[in-house]
């Protein structure tokens, strides 16, 4: 991917994936753990994106020990991009344990920065 198109993983689901889709460069990519966007809702941007379901739960459904292995070595590698900064989280503020309730309070509210809140557990 080319350093103008930008790429999402989208793990919450529920309006999140029709919302990301503005974030998205031209030629951007997204990749949907629960549901896909709404295409009923959603009016064409005009930005040729790519939109893809991952279904994870069938690596489990199926029983396939090697499709679960593969899939924990996925999760290891995002895991360590992570870590090595090479993929921006979009953290947009993050909190301590007890600051937990609070922030949870806030984002039910929509009182929140742009960018995911995260828990901080050490």
């Amino acid at each position: 991917m080319d350093a103008l198109q930008s790429a999402t993983v989208d793990t919450v689901g529920g309006e999140n994936p029709t919302e990301a889709l503005d974030a998205l460069s031209f030629g951007g990519g997204l990749a949907c753990v629960f549901n896909l966007p709404d295409a009923e809702t959603r009016r064409e941007s005009g930005k040729a994106l790519s939109v893809h379901k991952i279904m994870l739960g069938v690596a489990y459904l199926n029983g396939d020990y090697w499709a679960r292995g593969d899939l924990a070595q996925m999760g290891r590698e995002m895991g360590q991009l992570l870590t090595d900064g090479d993929i921006d989280p979009m953290a947009g503020e993050i909190v301590s344990f007890d600051e937990i309730p609070d922030a949870l309070g806030r984002l039910s509210r929509g009182e929140t920065l742009p960018g995911k809140v995260i828990a901080q557990l050490e």
